[in-house]
């Protein structure tokens, strides 16, 4: 369910990247998670990271995108998550990440979607192996 949830959405979000100053809000969001990355506590750095999904997720004027991640609780997710997520592989998630919005700026959201199927099935991994 989520990784359908996140392939309309990034398609929703592709769709609006022609835009110039989308494509400045897209660039501006991941260095936030790149600029963030080891210089901020772990909750912060996974709280840029939520913003990331909500502030993207405003460009597609679709409210009920921001409202599901509100209801799956993704700020509080990621406030802890952050506790489990060992910070020498954030470098490897900040390029999952990095690889999503490249795929963005290229108005690509199949190739978007690819990328976030490919972010979420590495976080699975990071969790479990952490266990």
């Amino acid at each position: 369910m989520l990784i359908g949830i996140a392939h309309s959405g990034l398609l929703l979000i592709a769709r609006e990247m022609h835009k110039v100053e989308n494509q400045k809000l897209c660039r501006e969001c991941m260095a936030v998670i790149r600029d963030s990355a080891r210089k901020t506590s772990p909750t912060e750095f996974m709280m840029r990271v939520a913003d990331f999904h909500y502030r993207l997720h405003e460009l597609t004027g679709n409210e009920y995108l921001n409202d599901l991640l509100a209801k799956m609780h993704l700020s509080l997710f990621s406030r802890e998550i952050a506790n489990r997520l060992p910070i020498e592989d954030w470098d490897g998630y900040v390029g999952n990440y990095q690889r999503i919005t490249d795929a963005l700026l290229d108005c690509d959201g199949d190739a978007a979607s690819q990328a976030c199927r490919e972010h979420i099935e590495d976080f699975i991994r990071r969790l479990k192996a952490t266990a």
